[in-house]
Parts: structure tokens; C-alpha cells; sequence
């Protein structure tokens, strides 16, 4: 008996022993489960970590070429862009008061009246942050020539001048005559073609009427042209403007001219359409003079069959029974869904010129003002888009209405005049109203028509463009800056960099020579303003850019969010169950430790 229960007892001692190694190989082959899903999912993260994430980066993030973003926020300074345009004139006189004294004192004086003048000038106006307007300065040297250039006048008067001539730019004349030996008044002042200034006194001879009246008369004129590049830089708002500032053009390098001839009623109506001598008489001069600052492309066209939007206003008078357009009507005159205005050859900028001829049903055709007074040359003009001809055909001897190419001249100078004003070309005037009661003076203002444009129209037409592009730049590349930089993930390419640095170099190549006393810079510094313009707005308008405004970080997420949510969620899921388990391992053994 005593030897079964020992071997029963050595029976389960084996017994134990081998459900030990077995709980032993267990614990090892979990352990060892363990260990490689840690492993496992540590190389994952590894590669999610390392490889996956810098590679999603690097094949979807934002390119964005560096900017001279300080060079770019520097033009926000006050008096950053301050220029000073050089004047030179030159006083023709009697051979006593040609002493270079004097013309100290006549400099003297035109400057204090200019520095008085700065009272009457318009503030200022622009928005907090953005570019400051320029102040502007016309710096008005006087010096002497002998009284032997005087009997030049006539010569200068009577040979065309060159007015786009660089070495002209800048440089006026002043004679002071007779007036007795002229027949004229005392004090009556001629503004000439080119750019010279009459004055004829009683007494050339007297030094303190010279100097009152040619002080007075450069002021008058410069101040004016100071105060006009004011409001051209000025970012006041356009119900406030004057009625000059809104009908000008934006400026652009190239502009279109489209020429259109709306006939509404052809069968009862002949028009000679010469348009060829017609824009060699009156358009083509301006156009040539002005091609150092822009250049333009002239169309033509003839639709017929095409009437106007509105209905006029049948009017009856003990004469004869007309129509009118007031200027309510004028609002809604032009036919956009007939009339094909636009060209499709070019993308320049158009300037619209309509001659429209009324039905038989609808003439005479008058446009009348707010006062009902019919306008005189029967034309109105569009602010920054074109101008307006009514054509009213005549009966020729034979009953028939007929326009010949002499009935349209007067036409295309109207056309002509409004060309000048989209333009931004003014007339120079005396500003009479500020002259000093002691002076008797009646001034004329003569035009060139060999040119269009006189050589002080186009002297201040250069500088207001220079400074009106200098600034339009400045705040096109502050505004662009502003907007990169509020936007992280807009596109920034290259090109765009190479446009921005283009701009800034021609700003301050523009400034530079503007620094410069010689005077014949001012063309050199009008084409580096049009240039700084046109790179600030092909780098603002680039499509590369415009395309991303409309991508923000939400659209983005929407995108990824389908397919990384739920790989990102089972990741992250198992990686925690694994350290969980893994966790609990090591607690185990150190309990059974």
C-alpha cells in the first residue's frame, strides 16, 4: 500500500512539472507576440514619420518665391515718394534788366506766391496703411537771354515745334514786349503753341512792373498744374472729384481708338465715310505727339439698322417740330445689345467715338442740357469710356440727305476735343480769380492745330502721368505685399518675384533721374513709371495667383479628411491596444518578481 501511494505521488510530481513548462513556453510565445506587434507597428510610424510625411509635404505644399517684402512695405513711408520736377524759364527782356540779380528776384517772388498758394490746395486724401500721396514739387528756376532773341518770337511762332523733343521738356520762355509798339493792351498775355509766354507792358523797362507781372504769371500757371497733381494722386472719393478727374482714362501703355458709324436708317440717309483723311487731319497729330507716353490703334467701323435704347422727346416750337435727349436720356443711350463696340483683335483698353445718325422718324436728333438748351456742337461725352456725336444729315439740292466728308469735320474735332479730355490734356489758363487787383491783365491761351497739343499741354500731361503711375506702382506693390502675407497658401512663382523686383528698380530708376538738375530726363523718367505700372500690375493680375484665392485651409481638410480619417483611426486604435498590452506584460512580471 505504502508503495502505490508513493509512486502515485511521484506520478503527479511529473504531472506538475510538465503544466509548468508548459505555462512557461506560454508566457515566452506571448512575450515574443508581443514584442514583434511592437515592432510591427514602431516601423509604421517610422515610415509615416520619415518617409511618408516629408514626402506629402514636399509633393503638396505651397510654392512661394521669396519677396522684398521690406522694399515693398518701405514705399508706405511718409515722403517716400516725393519728386521734384525741374522748371526752366527763360526771361527775354530789354538788355538793362538782364542782370542775374534780378533774376534771382524774379525766382524769389515766383516761389513765395507758390509757397502762398499751398493755403488754397486740396488736402491730401488716402487710406490708413496704404501708400501716402507724393508731395510734389516744381522747382521754378528764372534766368536771362539777351534782348536780342526777342525779334525770334515771330520765327518760333511761325515753325512748328517739336513737342515730344526731350531737350524741350521743361524749358518755357517769357518775353516781355511793348505793347504800345505791338498795338495791344497793357498786361495782355499770350499763351503760345509751343511753350512761350507773352506779356506786353507799357514799359518793358520797368523792373518792379516786370517783376510783379512775371512773377504772378509763372505762379498762376504752376501752382495750378501743383494743385492738379495733387488730385490725381489724391484718394478721394469720385462723387467728390472734380468734373476733370472723372472724365479722364485710367492710364495704360496701349489704348485702342474705335471709331463707329451707327446708321439707323440707311435708305434714306448717304454718308461718305472718308475716315482715312478724316484721322489724318484731326486725329492722327495727337495721337503721334502723344506716342512717347502711350501708344494707339485706330478701328473703324459702319453698322446700320442699329437705334438707339432710348426714345427721344418730340418738342414743338413755332418753327419746326424736333426731338431731344435730356440728360436722363443719356444714361441709357448706347445700344450694348446691338451695337458690337468691342474689338476682337486687340485687348488694349478701347476708347469709344460714336457718329450716330437717328431714323428719318426720330430728326432732327438735339441733345439739350439740364437747362433745355440745346448743346452747341450736339455731342456728349462718356467719363473714362468715350464720346457721343449726333449726325443729322442735310438735304443736298436734289432732296436727298447727304453728309459729305467736309459736313464731318466739324464732327471729328468734337471727337478730337474728347479725345482730350479722356486724356487728361488741360488747357493752360491764368487762374484770374487769384490775381492781385493791382494787376490789369487779359489773357488768351492759343492752341496748336498742327500738333493738337501745345508744348505746356504736354509738358504737364507728362509729369501728371509720371506721378500718377509712380503712385498707382507703389500702392499696387503694397497691396499685393498685404495680400501675400495674409495669405499663406497663395502661389508665389518666380515670375512674380522677377515682376515685383522689376517695379521697385524702375521706381527708383524713376526717382533717380527725376533727382537729376539736367532737364531732358523727364521722357527717360516717364517710361520708367510706365514701366514700374505695368510689372506691379502683371504680377497683381498673374493668373498663377488669382487661382489660389479661391482655395482656403476648408477646402483643403474637405479633401484629405476622406482619406486619412479612417487609416488614421485603425492606426491609432491598434497602436494603442498593443502598448496596452504590452503595459500590462511588464506589470505581470513585475508582480511575479
Amino acid at each position: 500500500m505504502v508503495a502505490v501511494l508513493q509512486r502515485l505521488k511521484g506520478w503527479i510530481q511529473r504531472l506538475r512539472g510538465r503544466n509548468s513548462a508548459i505555462d512557461v513556453v506560454a508566457v515566452k510565445e506571448s512575450v515574443d507576440e508581443t514584442s514583434s506587434e511592437l515592432i510591427t507597428i514602431a516601423s509604421i510610424w517610422i515610415v509615416i514619420l520619415v518617409v511618408g510625411v516629408p514626402w506629402w509635404w514636399a509633393t503638396t505644399r505651397v510654392y512661394r518665391a521669396s519677396l522684398p517684402f521690406d522694399d515693398i512695405f518701405d514705399l508706405a513711408e511718409e515722403g517716400r515718394l516725393d519728386v521734384s520736377f525741374a522748371i526752366d524759364v527763360t526771361l527775354h527782356t530789354v538788355p538793362g534788366l538782364a542782370r542775374d540779380d534780378f533774376a534771382l528776384h524774379v525766382s524769389d517772388a515766383t516761389k513765395q506766391l507758390m509757397d502762398q498758394n499751398l493755403v488754397s490746395d486740396i488736402p491730401l486724401v488716402y487710406t490708413n496703411g496704404s501708400v501716402p500721396p507724393p508731395h510734389t514739387k516744381l522747382a521754378v528756376s528764372v534766368h536771362f537771354d539777351s534782348a536780342d532773341h526777342i525779334g525770334a518770337l515771330d520765327e518760333a511762332a511761325a515753325d512748328p515745334l517739336d513737342i515730344t523733343n526731350s531737350s524741350l521738356v521743361g524749358k518755357y520762355h517769357l518775353y516781355v514786349l511793348n505793347s504800345a509798339e505791338n498795338s495791344v493792351g497793357h498786361g495782355d498775355v499770350t499763351i503760345g503753341s509751343g511753350r512761350d509766354i507773352v506779356v506786353y507792358l507799357e514799359d518793358p523797362s520797368d523792373e518792379s512792373q516786370v517783376l510783379r507781372y512775371a512773377s504772378w504769371i509763372l505762379s498762376s500757371i504752376f501752382s495750378e498744374e501743383r494743385r492738379s497733381l495733387r488730385r490725381v494722386v489724391s484718394e478721394e472719393d469720385r462723387s467728390t472729384q472734380e468734373h476733370d478727374m472723372i472724365k479722364m482714362l485710367p492710364y495704360a501703355p496701349n489704348y485702342n481708338v474705335i471709331i463707329s458709324l451707327i446708321n439707323a436708317d440707311p435708305n434714306t440717309s448717304l454718308i461718305s465715310w472718308d475716315i482715312g483723311s478724316l484721322l489724318e487731319a484731326h486725329v492722327r497729330p495727337l495721337l503721334s505727339s502723344l506716342s512717347s507716353i502711350s501708344t494707339f490703334s485706330v478701328q473703324s467701323q459702319v453698322q446700320y439698322h442699329s437705334g438707339a435704347t432710348v426714345t427721344p422727346t418730340r418738342q414743338r416750337d413755332s418753327a419746326d417740330t424736333s426731338f431731344v435727349l435730356r440728360p436722363s436720356d443719356l444714361r441709357n443711350f448706347i445700344n450694348s445689345a446691338e451695337w458690337l463696340l468691342s474689338s476682337a483683335v486687340s485687348a488694349d483698353p478701347p476708347i469709344n467715338f460714336l457718329l450716330y445718325v437717328p431714323p428719318e422718324s426720330q430728326r432732327p436728333l438735339r441733345i439739350c442740357d439740364s437747362d433745355d438748351r440745346v448743346v452747341p456742337r450736339n455731342a456728349f461725352l462718356i467719363p473714362r469710356w468715350g464720346g457721343v456725336v449726333v449726325l443729322n444729315p442735310k438735304l443736298d439740292a436734289f432732296g436727298t440727305e447727304r453728309t459729305d466728308a467736309d459736313d464731318l469735320k466739324t464732327h471729328f474735332e468734337t471727337l478730337a476735343e474728347h479725345l482730350r479730355q479722356l486724356l487728361g490734356i488741360q488747357r493752360i489758363e491764368l487762374n484770374q480769380a487769384m490775381r492781385p487787383a493791382s494787376l490789369t491783365m487779359r489773357a488768351t491761351s492759343l492752341g496748336n492745330t498742327d500738333t493738337g497739343i501745345t508744348g505746356f499741354e504736354f509738358d504737364r500731361l507728362l509729369r501728371k502721368r509720371i506721378v500718377q503711375n509712380l503712385v498707382n506702382a507703389a500702392r499696387t506693390l503694397h497691396s499685393l505685399g498685404t495680400l501675400v502675407q495674409s495669405m499663406p497658401n497663395m502661389v508665389v512663382q518666380d515670375s512674380i518675384s522677377v515682376q515685383i523686383k522689376d517695379a521697385l528698380r524702375s521706381i527708383k530708376q524713376t526717382q533717380d533721374l527725376l533727382s537729376q538738375t539736367t532737364l531732358p530726363v523727364t521722357l527717360s523718367a516717364s517710361r520708367s513709371a510706365s514701366l514700374a505700372l505695368t510689372s506691379a500690375e502683371s504680377a497683381f493680375f498673374d493668373p498663377t495667383m488669382v487661382s489660389k484665392l479661391y482655395f482656403p485651409d476648408e477646402h483643403r481638410l474637405a479633401i484629405y479628411t476622406p482619406f486619412f480619417v479612417p487609416a488614421a483611426v485603425s492606426l491609432f486604435a491598434g497602436s494603442f491596444k498593443i502598448l496596452k498590452r504590452y503595459r500590462s506584460r511588464n506589470l505581470s512580471k513585475i508582480k511575479m518578481e
